[in-house]
């Protein structure tokens, strides 16, 4: 299971070892709302882009 640790981030651990893969940082709800707009807008406007 990932742990959370003080720096606001989530350690992805390898099922068979627990070691360290990746540590991903967390975002706020605020930067997750805006990042979840941004994905609908973009998936809503599928035009060729040039």
């Amino acid at each position: 299971m990932p742990t959370v640790n003080t720096t606001n981030s989530v350690q992805a651990l390898r099922p068979y070892d627990q070691r360290v893969v990746r540590e991903i940082p967390m975002d706020s709800a605020e930067m997750v709302m805006s990042t979840l707009a941004e994905a609908h807008q973009l998936f809503q406007d599928q035009s060729p882009s040039d």
